[in-house]
């Protein structure tokens, strides 16, 4: 597993409304667990070291097609769109 911590993700659900679940919890799909993300990503070595990337690509390429459709895509270019270093997502996220 990573040693170095990730900057915080500020995620409302409520943003993704419009998106089915299982397009993000691949777990609803396979049983493979529960809970945030990254508590069970972050503990398997063969997807830690590549995790950040992973998540990076995932959420960033399900906002360019939202703006590539016209619809509301969520932010894109700006780290602070969905980090924050604030002190409620410093305690989900960490």
């Amino acid at each position: 597993t990573s040693a170095q911590p990730m900057l915080p993700v500020t995620f409302d659900h409520g943003d993704h409304t419009e998106t089915n679940c299982i397009n993000c919890h691949h777990d609803y799909n396979d049983d493979s667990g529960g809970g945030l993300c990254f508590s069970c990503h972050k503990q398997s070595p063969e997807i830690a070291a590549d995790m950040e990337l992973m998540f990076h690509n995932f959420c960033f390429e399900c906002h360019v097609t939202k703006r590539q459709e016209g619809k509301d895509s969520g932010p894109q270019r700006e780290c602070s769109g969905c980090h924050s270093l604030g002190e409620e997502s410093d305690r989900l996220f960490r």
